[in-house]
């Protein structure tokens, strides 16, 4: 009877420990230093309160089991809020939240960006990634070092790009090849040679001009209604999935 009693106890630890395994969270100051010390990369989530989707990442990524045994094992992860959190201290500079977003290529949230473990700054993946892609794709990327020299989302999207250049090019295809090189890559030069391969005669003509004042002078020439939503048609088009 005694030996069955521990060995339910037993049991019993074991499966308490698996269930309540959580992601270990650093603050930056904390997770910097902790960094460097352990020799681990620095995943750092940058959010905010009124972001659902970083509520979403939270939960359906950061809460998955593999996802804590692998972050956990290999990085050091770190929460940060811009609008709550004050200035941030990375590798021995300090940085505003507004300088934070721009030196660190914070176009939305949730924001993740990595760095190295002495605090050097590898890339940031705007939006929600979901597990499968977190573990599959994501962190295999950063592991492997390419994360460096090639922009994660740029890829996957012109990937997706590429795949229906095989069956011809056309103008629509030519503009959201410009949008990812201008809003992803944020290569003006790349972004401005592909939409200047859209003839005046043709029936995307027009848009492909608002696209070239936007580029020249982004704050005082956004695109119009019309082009906005012609640009988000384009872009659910190819991008949807």
């Amino acid at each position: 009877m005694k030996f069955i009693i521990k060995l339910s106890l037993a049991l019993f630890l074991i499966s308490f420990s698996v269930f309540s395994q959580s992601l270990k969270w650093y603050t930056p100051a904390e997770g910097f230093p902790t960094a460097e010390t352990a020799n681990k990369m620095v995943l750092l989530d940058a959010y905010t309160e009124w972001c659902g989707w970083c509520k979403v990442m939270d939960t359906a990524t950061y809460g998955k089991t593999a996802v804590i045994e692998e972050l956990n094992k290999d990085f050091i992860c770190i929460k940060y809020n811009p609008e709550t959190d004050g200035n941030i201290s990375i590798a021995g500079t300090s940085y505003t939240p507004e300088e934070f977003g721009k030196v660190f290529k914070v176009s939305g949230y949730p924001a993740t960006a990595f760095f190295t473990s002495k605090g050097e700054f590898i890339q940031t993946i705007t939006g929600y990634i979901e597990e499968a892609e977190f573990l599959t794709k994501m962190i295999p990327f950063v592991k492997s070092g390419d994360a460096s020299k090639i922009n994660y989302s740029s890829q996957k999207y012109l990937s997706v790009l590429d795949e229906a250049a095989k069956s011809g090019m056309n103008a629509s295809l030519i503009i959201a090849y410009s949008i990812i090189y201008f809003e992803v890559e944020g290569d003006l030069p790349k972004a401005l040679a592909k939409v200047n391969e859209i003839g005046k005669d043709d029936p995307l003509a027009w848009l492909a001009e608002e696209l070239k004042n936007f580029y020249a002078a982004p704050q005082e020439n956004r695109p119009s209604e019309k082009a906005g939503q012609k640009i988000n048609e384009i872009m659910e088009t190819y991008l949807k999935n």
